[in-house]
């Protein structure tokens, strides 16, 4: 490659990590400590690749352009520099599956996630892809893990959901809601204990009794009823 497009693009690289790489001089050129640093992640991102198509080789014949695809290998090299800035040790890890989630969730219980972390999908509605990776979840055979799934936005913006069995995380509003019925199933037992989350159990007794009675089309339309009646007030809001 011609010394004029090595130029270039290393002061592509720069712009684009913020950084200067290169000390330039009249006489020589030299590598910043940022450059340093940089270069002696790359080595090892290299170093990696080269164990992960090792691992691979015995299943798969694949280069690791076919491995990691260049904008994946851009990112893991973003990750690794802001790592080594804060202090904090990064390894590649290469998990094989047949299914993306299937193979981030197996991972997690591998590692003993507490949390998956991940980029909104183009594809599909923030909701539909939570709600694709809860499916996922389910069909995993026990023990599944515990985690949280938190979905970041181009913009920033962060949802946070939790997958399998969890404790709601009720709203202001929603918590006034339970007192006020807490208070008044509390005057029909008089001199008896009772606690907000007897209502809870209560009416989840009821919905399940409800279900088991053959009611379960009334009851799913009132649950459609109820979400877009939500849905109404968010948009008149």
């Amino acid at each position: 490659m011609p010394l004029a497009s090595v130029s270039r693009k290393v002061s592509e690289l720069e712009e684009s990590l913020g950084v200067r790489l290169l000390t330039r001089s009249t006489r020589k050129v030299t590598m910043t400590d940022s450059g340093q640093q940089f270069f002696a992640a790359c080595r090892r991102i290299l170093d990696d690749l080269g164990e992960a198509e090792r691992a691979a080789s015995g299943e798969y014949d694949l280069a690791p352009d076919q491995l990691f695809s260049s904008s994946e290998q851009l990112l893991f090299t973003k990750v690794l520099s802001i790592a080594e800035k804060e202090g904090k040790p990064v390894r590649l890890a290469v998990a094989a599956a047949n299914d993306l989630w299937e193979g981030i969730l197996r991972t997690s219980a591998n590692l003993e996630s507490s949390s998956i972390v991940l980029g909104s999908s183009s594809k599909m509605a923030l909701n539909e892809q939570a709600r694709e990776i809860g499916v996922s979840w389910e069909r995993m055979g026990d023990p599944r893990p515990r985690v949280s799934l938190e979905i970041f936005t181009p913009a920033g913006q962060e949802q946070i959901f939790y997958l399998g069995p969890h404790a709601p995380r009720l709203t202001p509003k929603e918590i006034d809601l339970l007192h006020k019925i807490w208070l008044k199933l509390s005057d029909a037992v008089p001199g008896q204990e009772t606690h907000h989350h007897d209502v809870v159990h209560f009416a989840l007794d009821e919905v399940e009794r409800e279900l088991a009675d053959g009611n379960e089309d009334g009851v799913r339309q009132r649950f459609r009823d109820h979400l877009q009646e939500i849905r109404d007030r968010r948009v008149a809001l």
